[in-house]
């Protein structure tokens, strides 16, 4: 536009409206293009990555195993990277594992202790509310219990019967049966 135009005010590539983004890390990073891998003067497509390295080849990106970081470019032709000012740093390695592992294994001991409190806490009241009293877990549940039983047994017996109000409902021919013969001799009622 402003070949077009030299009225317009000029623009760097990485001006907000224009939407490229800085390529080159900043200084405080020790990031550099990875020239090996990455050719600047070569254009890439869609999907393909742009490799930058530590220049202390001894440290790790972010305090990783890796001195490496790789950002794609994406469809709208810009390369994935990170702002100005939050691009990764290398640091000195601090562990062989990448941090979103050594997160997931605090996350997933985090999630564990958190588990072993609660049982704590759940053994701590069911003792304290037995306190080593057999008899008393004896009278707080066992008769209970049995008496629940006890009911549901005579419950089964009694919509078990043949004239209980159970069979009944599910045999709709027993009143009628009981008025056809209504008289009958020879019909015994129940």
């Amino acid at each position: 536009a402003y070949a077009m135009d030299p009225s317009l005010p000029f623009l760097v590539a990485t001006h907000p409206d224009i939407g490229y983004k800085q390529l080159e890390p900043n200084d405080y990073t020790g990031l550099t293009l990875n020239t090996n891998k990455t050719d600047p003067n070569e254009e890439y497509w869609v999907g393909e990555r742009i490799y930058f390295i530590c220049m202390n080849q001894t440290l790790g990106v972010e305090e990783g195993d890796s001195n490496e970081v790789t950002f794609k470019c994406r469809y709208d032709g810009v390369y994935a990277v990170p702002d100005n000012n939050t691009w990764p740093e290398c640091d000195i390695k601090t562990t062989t594992a990448k941090p979103p592992i050594v997160f997931g294994v605090k996350m997933s001991l985090e999630n564990t202790d958190a588990e072993l409190d609660d049982y704590m806490k759940w053994k701590d009241y069911i003792f304290m509310q037995s306190q080593g009293d057999v008899e008393g877990l004896f009278w707080k549940v066992t008769i209970p219990c049995g008496i629940i039983i006890l009911l549901l047994f005579i419950m089964c017996l009694l919509g078990t019967r043949h004239d209980s109000l159970l069979c009944q409902v599910c045999n709709r021919d027993y009143e009628v049966k009981q008025m056809q013969n209504y008289g009958h001799k020879d019909y015994i009622y129940q």
